[in-house]
């Protein structure tokens, strides 16, 4: 596991939602669908918001 990927399934587990963890993150993401995709990137599923 990447430390990245570790460091978003932390944020998960604390309860942040996708935005949240993609600002924490650094990333600046326009919309939800894009969003769901990163994560989908990230983790390798979707996070059910």
């Amino acid at each position: 596991m990447t430390d990245r990927r570790h460091q978003i399934l932390i944020l998960i587990a604390k309860g942040y939602n996708n935005k949240q963890i993609a600002r924490k993150m650094g990333l600046s993401l326009a919309n939800t669908r894009l969003q769901k995709w990163r994560m989908y990137c990230f983790l390798g599923k979707f996070i059910p918001q």
